[in-house]
Parts: structure tokens; C-alpha cells; sequence
């Protein structure tokens, strides 16, 4: 596997705030992976390929500087 490749963390928090994330980025293109660990008081951790954190991490904080309106 190409380091690029390797899963990069870019968000821990509420369950419902990362499905949000998820569905955000995917619409920009960049693939997502949410890991949950059910029935542990564990909050749901957001992955993103090393190749877009950047750019993830760009529209996450746009979208939060927006106010939590969509991104554009």
C-alpha cells in the first residue's frame, strides 16, 4: 500500500456531526471511512486517505467558518 493510501484521522466527536462530515466530503470527491466502536464510550473517529487530509481538513474548516452552512 502507497503511504498516500494509509487512513488519516481528521475528525472524533459526535456520531451524527461525522455522518455529516462524511456526507460533506464525499460530495467534494474525497472518500471517507467512519470507524464506531458500539456499546464503548468511544467517539466515532473520521478517516481520510494521507493523500486528502489537506483538502479535508480545507473544507471541514471552511465549513465551520461558514457558520455550519453548507460549504461552497
Amino acid at each position: 500500500m502507497d503511504e498516500d493510501d494509509l487512513p488519516t484521522l481528521i475528525f472524533s466527536g459526535q456520531i451524527s456531526e461525522a455522518a455529516f462530515l462524511k456526507s460533506l466530503l464525499e460530495s467534494r470527491g474525497i472518500d471517507t471511512s467512519i470507524e464506531t466502536v458500539f456499546l464503548a464510550p468511544v467517539p466515532p473517529k473520521l478517516y481520510v486517505r494521507r493523500r486528502d487530509a489537506q483538502n479535508a481538513v480545507e473544507v471541514i474548516e471552511e465549513f465551520k467558518r461558514n457558520g455550519k452552512r453548507t460549504a461552497t
